[in-house]
């Protein structure tokens, strides 16, 4: 199934949604099937970080709807397979992110960076380039829990990242996770230790290779647990040129 081009999503979507409406899209595109499943807790017992799976996909669904063609082609077309692939995958919020970044880096006065092949859902999930060498890759992990973290960083990030060497100088590894309002600054605080896996990655002290974690809430806020306070953090870490 295709999907609609980057270009669109964010000239018809992205571009003319509000702060408010883009964190929330991010925040609901960081759970998949899986979410509800590591939380083994039934729908009667969700924490509050953990969304119903009919109210992600009606909120999900119904901002996407603002885009013209993305209604047409895709939601009245096939909308569930379309949702399936789309919003269930890594395609939405690699969208996301990257129109997020390259928003941030324009306001900044960072010009030349383009999104590389978002559509083809590669390694890592974000690549960014400035001709004629310069590239940063980004790659986001939404977690609910931690109890796999330390496979899934060897198995789909550390392996990538060998069978790349110098390809991948300046990388970042987003252990993002999903909260509660109440809960964000707590759960942020814990986390912070997972900067031990900066050291697994690195490898090199000539790779930038960095990690970031933090969490991210429902409503936008200028408390630091948004998408807009995350892109700037990213930025700070002085991947881009």
């Amino acid at each position: 199934m295709t999907y609609p081009s980057f270009s669109v999503f964010k000239k018809e979507l992205y571009d003319k949604l509000d702060d408010a409406q883009k964190n929330r899209l991010f925040y609901y595109s960081l759970f998949d099937p899986s979410s509800w499943e590591e939380s083994e807790l039934t729908s009667n017992a969700l924490p509050d970080y953990l969304p119903s799976i009919p109210v992600r996909k009606r909120s999900i669904i119904g901002i996407l709807k603002k885009s013209p063609t993305v209604k047409r082609d895709f939601i009245d077309a096939n909308g569930d397979e379309f949702f399936t692939k789309f919003a269930n995958g890594e395609t939405l919020s690699n969208y996301l992110f990257a129109a997020a970044i390259l928003d941030y880096l324009k306001d900044k006065g960072i010009a030349g960076y383009k999104p590389i092949d978002l559509e083809k859902q590669t390694f890592p999930d974000v690549h960014l380039r400035k001709k004629p060498r310069t590239n940063v890759y980004i790659e986001i992990k939404g977690l609910v829990g931690t109890s796999n973290l330390r496979d899934r960083v060897k198995d789909e990030v550390q392996a990538n990242l060998k069978n790349g060497g110098r390809k991948f100088k300046n990388f970042c590894l987003v252990l993002i996770f999903p909260c509660a309002k109440n809960e964000a600054r707590r759960i942020n605080q814990l986390v912070e230790g997972y900067y031990v896996y900066e050291w697994i990655i690195k490898r090199s002290t000539k790779n930038n290779r960095r990690v970031l974690c933090c969490c991210i809430r429902r409503q936008n806020s200028t408390d630091g647990f948004s998408l807009s306070k995350l892109v700037e953090r990213i930025v700070n870490l002085n991947l881009f040129q």
